[in-house]
């Protein structure tokens, strides 16, 4: 088992939920880290969504969310759970990031800023770009830019290890989106 904790020697406390999802936060930010590669099922999707409205309870309002989702996102399904969920907490954020190289993820998170209902900025950015993303969330949200992108690279990390350890892909299809 990968140790959250030890991958993030001076950043803090990475959040592990559903066993694939990292998470963690700093100033007026959130980072999280959407599983590297595999199927995501209804259950493990909803732990992390709980899991960030816990995080966004005991130590929110954030302004900004940067999250990283490689290759794959949630569901047409999941998409609602996550508006549910979260929609009236995502009206506090001002900025969300994702960083993918999928275009389709990239307009995955317009659909769930319309599921919500909230007016917060959405922007896309290939997974190479999270200095240039970081910036952007910046100007709304007060954190440290340094730190953001060490967190972003750990979680990222840890994300990819995590698959690897599991076996990169799972043997379920995914399901139709």
């Amino acid at each position: 088992m990968i140790d959250p904790s030890s991958a993030c020697d001076n950043v803090g406390m990475a959040q592990r939920f559903a066993d694939r999802f990292f998470v963690e936060h700093t100033g007026e930010l959130i980072v999280s880290a959407y599983p590297a590669s595999g199927w995501v099922s209804n259950e493990q999707y909803l732990e992390y969504v709980r899991g960030c409205k816990r995080l966004i309870d005991e130590h929110g309002p954030f302004r900004g969310w940067l999250i990283s989702a490689p290759k794959e996102g949630p569901t047409t399904q999941q998409r609602k759970l996550f508006a549910d969920e979260q929609g009236a907490k995502l009206k506090d954020f001002r900025r969300v990031v994702i960083l993918t190289d999928s275009i389709v993820v990239r307009g995955m998170l317009s659909a769930i800023r319309w599921l919500a209902d909230t007016e917060t900025k959405t922007k896309g950015f290939g997974p190479n770009d999270a200095a240039k993303a970081l910036s952007w969330l910046h100007e709304e949200a007060q954190f440290e830019l340094e730190t953001a992108l060490k967190i972003y690279q750990t979680l990222k990390a840890l994300a990819v290890a995590q698959a690897v350890e599991s076996g990169a892909r799972s043997a379920l299809p995914p399901p139709p989106r």
